[in-house]
């Protein structure tokens, strides 16, 4: 199901989240103080989806909310994910899955990170690299 749409002129990519299954591709650890938020990530299907010129994301977080802030269980922050492919904009949601299609060729850095309601990092920034033949 597509939930959201975004192109980017500089690399000449549209982005889409999506509610995708799993792969075999590596996480990056854990970063974020035990016991606080946490965020880990990966990019599914690495090698077909970058001759595909393909990104799909995937993240994991602990301790922190990213559903509807009516019902937040005790103990938890609030959040959304922050993504950003290059230089394009920012892609702010609560998807833990997310697509960039069109992407040149090239090397790409996408940044992930985690957003208090407010904004504000909850944690440290992961980055992904990605080659696109």
């Amino acid at each position: 199901m597509k939930h959201w749409l975004q192109s980017c002129a500089e690399v000449g990519l549209l982005c889409l989240c999506l509610a995708s299954g799993a792969n075999a591709q590596q996480w990056s650890l854990w970063q974020g103080p035990a016991g606080g938020a946490q965020i880990r990530a990966r990019l599914q299907y690495k090698a077909e989806d970058a001759a595909n010129h393909i990104a799909a994301v995937e993240v994991e977080v602990r301790n922190v909310w990213l559903h509807s802030p009516d019902v937040v269980p005790t103990g938890l922050q609030e959040g959304v994910l922050d993504y950003r492919i290059d230089n394009c904009p920012r892609i702010i949601t609560t998807d833990t899955h997310i697509r960039f299609e069109e992407v040149r060729a090239g090397k790409h850095t996408i940044d992930v990170r985690l957003l208090g309601t407010d904004n504000r990092p909850l944690g440290p920034q992961l980055q992904l690299a990605l080659r696109v033949p």
